[in-house]
């Protein structure tokens, strides 16, 4: 197919290319169209309608999106290759790990910001650890409550082969 140069009247050709790379990261990064449009007007000095900066989405944007999330999901293939398994708990908290480092490396570092993003990922940790503790309390529960029941029917053939069915459903392997 065949690209079409834009006409000399587009969005695209009405802006310098400091100007265009702007106005596709501040879309990429989900500004909204009102404010790109009062933008567009004051600081670069030009005039557009919705419908042309939708255009311009699709065209400039959504292509830059698309790379994007197929870099992202290979960067978490990434990870959890180097880490060594699918085990999705120590992936994130490599990529935590690494998402702050960059951050903390960034010349527009916001310590507000990277405080904040781990407080996040912190506790959403913190959260899965008692989530795990709990079901772990919980078996535990279930095993004394087992082995109690089994000491009161040992002896009852019957009884114990109706106990280790019930347990073989309630624990399974």
């Amino acid at each position: 197919m065949k690209t079409q140069k834009p006409r000399s009247d587009s969005l695209h050709a009405s802006l310098k290319t400091g100007q265009r790379d702007e106005l596709i990261r501040l879309l990429a990064d989900g500004a909204g169209y009102r404010d790109i449009i009062e933008w567009l007007k004051i600081e670069c000095g030009v005039k557009t309608s919705l419908g042309a900066l939708t255009t311009f989405y699709h065209k400039y944007v959504v292509p830059l999106l698309a790379e994007r999330q197929t870099f992202a999901a290979m960067r978490a293939d990434a990870i959890v290759a180097d880490v060594g398994s699918v085990d999705w708990d120590a992936a994130s908290l490599e990529l935590i790990r690494r998402m702050t480092f960059k951050m903390l490396s960034s010349p527009d570092f916001d310590p507000e910001t990277v405080e904040k993003f781990l407080k996040v990922q912190l506790k959403g940790r913190d959260q899965d650890l008692a989530a795990r503790k709990l079901d772990a309390a919980n078996k535990s529960k279930i095993d004394a409550g087992f082995e109690a029941v089994f000491a009161e029917i040992q002896g009852n053939a019957r009884a114990e082969a109706l106990f280790k069915q019930l347990q073989e459903v309630v624990t399974p392997s």
